[in-house]
């Protein structure tokens, strides 16, 4: 259980309600790809694994395989009710970054 504010344990998307997260990452390869890429699409988009946080609507950060090794961290808002959800960050993820979590 994560402490209050904090972010969930990790969920991988072979398990089951991951829609919303998958949906995340659908709505937004294409501004990731723009801004991490140059616009060119990844050789793959293929979401790991995600984490929560429930804030005012709740916080998503999604670990994605863009091909062979490479990773990417998104981080979308998807506020309550009929809200929109926004892309508040994507960055490149180090297979070093994951082996200190």
């Amino acid at each position: 259980m994560s402490e209050p504010g904090g972010y969930s344990p990790s969920v991988l998307f072979n398990q089951t309600d991951t829609d919303r997260a998958r949906a995340c990452c659908a709505l937004f390869q294409g501004e990731v790809e723009k801004r991490l890429n140059n616009g060119k699409g990844f050789e793959a988009f293929a979401p790991i694994s995600y984490q929560t946080q429930v804030v005012a609507g709740t916080n998503y950060m999604i670990l994605v395989s863009v091909g062979g090794d490479a990773r990417v961290m998104l981080t979308v808002f998807w506020g309550l009710g009929a809200a929109i959800p926004e892309l508040t960050n994507a960055e490149w993820w180090l297979l070093t970054e994951q082996a200190k979590k």
